[in-house]
C-alpha cells in the first residue's frame, strides 16, 4: 500500500493526474518542473486559504468564480487531466505536422506536374515518330 502511494507521488501530478512519462516525453521542462512550478499543489492550498481569509466583497472575477466552485464542491477550476505545457506541445506538434503536410503536398504537386510534362513530351515524341 505504501509503495503504491510513493509510486503515485513520484509519477503522477497531484493536481492534473497526468503521469510522468507524458511530461518527460512531450514537454521541454519535464515532470519535475511541472509538479514543482506549474502545478505545485501547495499553491492551490494557499490560494484556497487566501480566498477563505479575504472578504468576498473584495474578490476579483476569477476569485469569485473559484470561490463559488469551492463553495459548491465543484472541482471544475482544477485542471483535471490538463496541463498547459502539454497543450502547447501538442499545438506546436500540430503546427509542425501541418507544415510538413504542406511541404509533402507541394512536393507531390511538383512531382505530378513533372510527370505530366514528361508524359506530354513522350506523346509529342510518339506523334513525331508516327508522322515520319
Amino acid at each position: 500500500h505504501n509503495k503504491r502511494i510513493e509510486f503515485e507521488k513520484k509519477n503522477r501530478c497531484f493536481i492534473c493526474s497526468l503521469e510522468r512519462p507524458d511530461f518527460d516525453r512531450l514537454s521541454r521542462t519535464g515532470f519535475h518542473q511541472h509538479i514543482h512550478n506549474e502545478h505545485f499543489m501547495w499553491n492551490y492550498v494557499f490560494f484556497m486559504l487566501h480566498l477563505k481569509s479575504k472578504d468576498p466583497t473584495e474578490y476579483d472575477g476569477v476569485e469569485s468564480i473559484i470561490a463559488d466552485n469551492i463553495r459548491h464542491r465543484d472541482p471544475g477550476w482544477i485542471p483535471n487531466e490538463r496541463a498547459l505545457v502539454l497543450e502547447e506541445s501538442v499545438e506546436q506538434e500540430t503546427e509542425q505536422d501541418v507544415e510538413l503536410d504542406r511541404r509533402i503536398l507541394r512536393s507531390l504537386r511538383q512531382h505530378l506536374q513533372l510527370d505530366s510534362a514528361i508524359d506530354l513530351r513522350r506523346q509529342d515524341s510518339k506523334k513525331k515518330n508516327y508522322a515520319t
